[in-house]
């Protein structure tokens, strides 16, 4: 009966050990929570920050590509390239940029070149053919 009371002691303070690891762990995952809702919280108002500041500057980008005549964009074929974090992003292996307001008798006509970024030495066209 002594050998059952010790063992009954036995549990019960290994329950009890238990019960306090259990609490303190819940203690410790709900500060994780906490700790991953408020982060989450910030990159949500630093990703609406960013998206009016793109808008923004798109805004101003079209401004300034109207009054000097100017736009570049990507073409062609999309490759991805990523940085030393890992972090990928997509980028254009041609540039296409349109010039208008060159034509003193028609400021609309468009004028481009295309320039081949693909290869270490750059190619180019343009249209209309530009000689000179």
């Amino acid at each position: 009966m002594q050998a059952l009371n010790s063992t009954l002691t036995k549990l019960r303070s290994h329950l009890n050990t238990v019960r306090e690891e259990s609490s303190q762990l819940e203690s410790e995952l709900q500060a994780i929570k906490s700790q991953v809702m408020k982060e989450k919280a910030e990159k949500e108002r630093q990703g609406k920050t960013l998206g009016v500041m793109k808008n923004r500057d798109d805004l101003e980008l079209k401004e300034l590509q109207d009054a000097v005549g100017w736009k570049i964009e990507g073409s062609g074929r999309t490759s991805l390239c990523f940085d030393l974090a890992g972090r990928a992003d997509k980028i254009e292996d041609q540039l296409l940029m349109r010039f208008t307001l060159i034509d003193p008798t028609n400021p609309e006509r468009e004028f481009m070149i295309v320039i081949d970024i693909s290869k270490f030495d750059y190619s180019g066209m343009s249209s209309p053919n530009v000689s000179g």
